[in-house]
């Protein structure tokens, strides 16, 4: 509990540090459709998974550490799956150009599950940390892989995690095809 303490109080701080938008990067939303507890033994506990997530163009410290670190920023999600269960989460998330048009992005975030028919998690209050990669096209549209991971952290009694895995496609929100 003191480690989570001690992370909350520092994620708040980040708030006061800069509130100067990024001029190189604008929102984004991201759609991922892929396999929710992908590495299960069976094939009947796996279940299709899609994702809907919101990147703020906003960032913390990315003009710091040169063009290839563009910064640290907020992000919410929703998953839903066919098992019916549904994950909300919100966090932040890095972004990395290692080369030119690729992007790694890892993030870690918290939020609430409700399982459905679902896998059982252990309760509501959850943990989300994974990664994006992929590639940005000279048109600012971005297709990739994302892998996460989603568990308690041992704050219940039973905590089983679950990992998905999904292809994701991303643009900005004022997105135009041709102009």
């Amino acid at each position: 509990m003191r480690r989570f303490t001690l992370l909350a109080t520092f994620v708040a701080s980040l708030s006061f540090v800069t509130l100067a938008p990024a001029s190189a990067e604008e929102d984004r939303i991201l759609l991922g459709l892929g396999a929710f507890a992908f590495n299960e033994e069976s094939d009947s506990d796996i279940a299709a998974e899609a994702r809907l997530e919101y990147l703020s163009g906003w960032r913390l410290f990315d003009d710091m550490f040169g063009p290839r670190f563009q910064g640290l920023g907020p992000y919410v999600a929703l998953n839903v799956n066919t098992d019916g269960g549904v994950f909300g989460a919100g966090g932040l998330f890095l972004d990395l150009r290692p080369a030119p048009g690729v992007y790694l992005r890892p993030f870690g975030g918290v939020g609430g599950y409700s399982e459905g028919g679902s896998r059982n998690l252990g309760g509501v209050f959850q943990f989300e940390i994974g990664a994006g990669a992929g590639y940005r096209f000279d048109n600012q549209m971005e297709t990739g892989i994302l892998f996460k991971h989603i568990s308690n952290a041992n704050l219940n009694d039973q905590n089983p995690g679950v990992n998905s895995i999904m292809l994701t496609v991303s643009m900005p929100l004022d997105f135009r095809l041709g102009d």
